[in-house]
């Protein structure tokens, strides 16, 4: 298992960004040129479940995500519950600045013990990933 957490800052009040975040329906909008599909499988209150679908290493990969999101806490929790990454957890925390949010996303990455070898490219990609993500959400909220 890796641990690593990837930082930005999104100069827009930190509960409108967590809407936005645990709202799947950005993802088409804004992530769309990314190769990135989600679809909603449940949704309740604060807790939702997806099936993401996107290339991970230029490899077609699907998996089921549990979204638990805690508003009073400007914080949210995926666990990746089937698929490819199965255990992995995000946690998404949001701190409010006069300026706008600081965001710390950390990722507890679980692959299967035989892609042991994996480990640091899947994080490498990670990495990449959730930076590219939150620059997409600079430019979108920019044009706000």
């Amino acid at each position: 298992m890796r641990v690593f957490t990837v930082n930005a800052f999104i100069p827009k009040p930190a509960s409108h960004l967590l809407r936005v975040f645990a709202e799947y329906t950005h993802v088409e909008r804004i992530h769309a040129h990314r190769n990135v599909q989600v679809k909603p499988l449940y949704e309740k209150d604060d807790v939702s479940i997806c099936l993401w679908s996107m290339k991970i290493m230029g490899i077609g990969r699907s998996f089921r995500q549990l979204q638990t999101v805690y508003p009073q806490e400007l914080k949210m929790v995926n666990e990746t519950i089937d698929g490819f990454g199965k255990g992995t957890i995000e946690t998404v925390t949001l701190k409010e600045t006069p300026e706008g949010a600081e965001i710390a996303e950390t990722v507890h990455l679980k692959l299967p013990f035989y892609l042991f070898w994996l480990e640091r490219p899947v994080e490498w990609f990670t990495r990449k990933l959730i930076a590219r993500f939150y620059e997409d959400h600079i430019k979108d909220e920019a044009k706000n």
